[in-house]
């Protein structure tokens, strides 16, 4: 809230921004302050043009004799006037020079400066903006790929002009700055070409959400909204947030989770498995929900959606049949066992291995073939959605691949759960973003990849409650545990806490690798909650 009232101190035009842009955008005007902070204390000046009136501060050359005068009578009244701010000064008059008042910005907006450069280019022009109308001088700017069109306002159409002006031309050499306040913002290689005349400010994309800003002798690492806060900035800023997508004929019984494939809700019901894909965004209208009727008896052991088709493990009589179910719901046997073994009362995951199916099912990986089956490993995972599903070893200590591909040492703790989160594409290659590691005594360890260099950070947390898994919010760009309570589920960082509001008892709750929670209340009714943008994106009819 201070970010947002601190952007509304500076300009009430900032209002038509949806208030997430606008509180993005306070933290990247706060940034700005650093670089900018001495053109921002230096005052616009004129030609002098004789005094304009009486002032409580100033300069001592410009102090009323009537004061001197005091001095001499009664130096401590004196003192004390001063300490008080009680003197009186001559405020000189100034006239305006209409060049010195306007302020003219040219944006490279070619290949070099697509991305993260421009989520500065737009805060830099709002913070050169409001440093002009402060001093009630002119703002005018151009895009350098473009001359020919010249802005002289910065509201909703003049933003919507400049998030249409994307280039693939280099720039241009601009026009001679003939004397005026100028300025270029833009790559290192269009600056070189930048006669003298011009403040030059470079800007350049370091990594994923951070940009290095270059300002004559300053340099400022600049850190940005992360994935589709950034996104939702340059592509549809003004529009406040949406109401989820609504789907109706989704039941509200039966065994909710996620599959591994894609961000599709899967709901398992007697008889019935069906996969409900989950909006990208709010703006998004709710996919088509595909039912997949089960013509066998039995309860369902374990599943996955591999290969556009949806495997099933079913046990009915002390057999288990592994087959596969094709779009057309015709079923393709392909072994059926015998399991000493007792099931799970949660379903687990089975996929095509070979001539057999690999099982996962209360930790334990095994192998089934014709007429023999074979323990692989134990594994710490929380929950298993495929064959590229990452696994937490129990043996060997190691976060690996399902189809062991590749690996990745765990620290030597003792260790009895282990969550995982992708961070949708910022993570480590091929293992994930993050590893939430359940220690004994509510305690966790979490860790977390620098996002500009190779190396893994550990998080200590303790978290009350039952953790469900780990995600990365948006807000923050800093990990955080995901805790059920009885009405509302809990962001816990390792300073931080969000409150995710339900507003009914939870029933069941399933966190998806990618950031996805799904959810069902009491009435039945279930939702999907985005943890990483912090948005509602899809619910089923009441």
């Amino acid at each position: 809230m201070s970010l947002v009232s601190h952007s509304r101190r500076w300009w009430d035009e900032l209002d038509f921004f949806a208030p997430d842009v606008r509180r993005d955008l306070g933290r990247l005007f706060l940034q700005l302050e650093r670089a900018f902070s001495s053109l921002a204390a230096r005052p616009q000046r004129g030609e002098p043009a004789g005094w304009a009136g009486l002032t409580r501060r100033g300069s001592w050359d410009r102090l009323v004799h009537s004061e001197w005068a005091v001095s001499e009578v009664a130096p401590e009244e004196f003192v004390r006037r001063a300490g008080e701010g009680e003197l009186s000064f001559w405020e000189q008059a100034e006239q305006a020079d209409a060049q010195q008042d306007l302020l003219w910005c040219w944006l490279d907006v070619g290949p070099d400066q697509l991305g993260a450069c421009r989520l500065v280019q737009l805060a830099l022009l709002f913070y050169l903006q409001h440093l002009v109308l402060r001093g009630s001088g002119k703002f005018c700017w151009g895009c350098i790929q473009s001359p020919q069109r010249v802005n002289d306002a910065l509201g909703i159409e003049e933003v919507k002009v400049y998030l249409r002006s994307r280039s693939l031309d280099p720039g241009r050499r601009p026009p001679d700055p003939a004397g005026l306040n100028c300025w270029c913002i833009g790559s290192p290689g269009w600056l070189s070409q930048v006669q003298s005349g011009y403040q030059k400010v470079s800007l350049v994309q370091t990594g994923v959400e951070s940009v290095q800003l270059t300002y004559g002798s300053r340099c400022l690492q600049l850190q940005l909204p992360s994935g589709e806060r950034a996104a939702r900035l340059m592509r549809d800023p003004f529009s406040q947030q949406r109401d989820p997508a609504i789907s109706s004929g989704v039941a509200g019984g039966g065994q909710l989770t996620f599959s591994g494939c894609g961000r599709k809700l899967v709901l398992i019901e007697e008889g019935s498995i069906s996969l409900i894909p989950m909006p990208s965004s709010v703006s998004e209208p709710p996919g088509k929900i595909r039912r997949y009727q089960l013509k066998r008896p039995g309860r369902v052991v374990a599943f996955s959606w591999e290969r556009n088709s949806l495997h099933v493990c079913q046990e009915h009589l002390g057999e288990w049949s592994f087959y596969r179910v094709n779009p057309a719901n015709a079923e393709q046997e392909k072994l059926v066992q015998a399991v000493p073994f007792q099931t799970a009362t949660t379903p687990g995951c089975c996929w095509p291995a070979g001539r057999g199916y690999c099982l996962w099912l209360d930790g334990q990986i095994w192998e089934f073939a014709q007429d023999q089956r074979e323990h692989k490993c134990d594994t710490l995972n929380n929950n298993v959605w495929g064959s590229r599903t990452i696994l937490a070893d129990a043996q060997q200590h190691k976060l690996v691949m399902a189809d062991g591909s590749h690996s990745y040492d765990l620290p030597e703790v003792p260790v009895q759960k282990v969550f995982l989160c992708t961070g949708r594409g910022l993570g480590l290659p091929r293992i994930g973003q993050m590893a939430a590691l359940h220690l004994r005594g509510g305690r966790y360890l979490i860790l977390c990849r620098e996002r500009s260099v190779d190396r893994v950070r550990t998080l200590e947390m303790t978290a009350p409650g039952q953790v469900i898994g780990v995600t990365l919010p948006s807000r923050y760009n800093e990990p955080a545990l995901v805790v059920q309570h009885p009405r509302h589920f809990q962001l816990l960082g390792a300073d931080f806490s969000e409150i995710v509001e339900v507003g009914h008892p939870i029933t069941q709750a399933c966190l998806h690798f990618d950031g996805l929670l799904g959810y069902r209340t009491e009435g039945g009714q279930m939702r999907c909650y985005d943890t990483i943008s912090q948005t509602n994106l899809w619910a089923s009819s009441p």
